[in-house]
């Protein structure tokens, strides 16, 4: 529960182990721009290198130091390695080991091996391999993995709300079992395929809108609901049955109240009020 409250309160976990006090303030600053708590996504392990854009605006931070190394006011993209003492992008950068990409707006999405992702990336080297983090907001990251696991045929908004909060809520619980300074989770472990497969349909958009920010406890508990219902490319959700409730009438709250017993529909911030 310790390691939810701190992804919670946005506290920061550097990807490096020395990082500096100025760099934990400008993390601390560019985690601003999320509207909620973030999940870090590991994306890429030992590559040789990859294709990065960043479709906008954006600036180039050393998350060690918390330095602006580069900006740029039009988008860019360019093949990505490892070199003898640090990366290349465009440009090199002698001496520095991880960067930082950091769109200014948050509209603007980072392709990363051709996939696209919201937030802000980090990119570094580990013994001559790259290796690559999506910090993403957890709403995004529930939009983004309910597109790919949920049929777009289940169209029902409440449904697709009480499936939104589940997921924000396992996705919590996953992030408290890791015990990674680099990352929270694998997107090959959970199926996270990035921005671009998100569905734009209005009840599923309604739905996401609606539920922002909203988990799962246990009545009377600080604890979340233990939900196993998402895993690689699929969920185990009992999708008929929320959807044939949500067609009797039944809110998001009403269905996941009758799937999982006494329990409280909660705004994340409370969890640590």
């Amino acid at each position: 529960m310790r390691r939810i409250l701190f992804a919670l309160l946005l506290t920061t976990v550097s990807l490096s182990a020395d990082i500096t006090p100025e760099g934990v303030e400008r993390l601390e600053e560019l985690r601003e721009r999320f509207s909620g708590p973030t999940v870090r996504v590991q994306l890429l392990r030992g590559a040789e290198g990859a294709q990065v854009e960043v479709k906008g605006a954006y600036n180039v931070y050393d998350p060690r130091t918390g330095k602006k190394l580069d900006s740029a006011y039009l988008s860019s993209s360019y093949y990505m390695n490892p070199t003898v003492d640090g990366l290349k992008w465009g440009q090199e950068f002698p001496g520095i080991f991880q960067l930082l990409l950091v769109p200014d707006k948050n509209n603007t999405t980072v392709l990363v091996g051709g996939t696209e992702y919201r937030g802000m990336a980090y990119v570094y080297q580990i013994k001559g391999t790259l290796n690559a983090v999506n910090e993403v907001s957890i709403d995004d990251f529930v939009a983004s993995l309910l597109s790919s696991h949920v049929s777009q045929d289940i169209a029902d908004k409440e449904a697709l709300a009480a499936l939104a909060i589940a997921l924000r809520t396992e996705t919590l619980s996953w992030m408290a079992q890791g015990n990674n300074p680099y990352w929270d989770l694998k997107a090959e472990t959970v199926g996270y395929l990035g921005s671009s497969i998100e569905r734009r349909d209005a009840p599923f958009v309604e739905a996401l809108k609606a539920t922002r920010g909203l988990v799962v406890k246990k009545a009377k508990s600080q604890n979340l609901v233990d939900i196993h219902w998402f895993a690689l490319g699929e969920t185990m959700a009992p999708v008929l049955e929320m959807v044939q409730a949500a067609q009797e009438g039944k809110d998001a709250r009403a269905i996941l109240e009758k799937l999982l017993g006494n329990v409280q529909i909660v705004k994340i911030e409370s969890l640590h009020s």
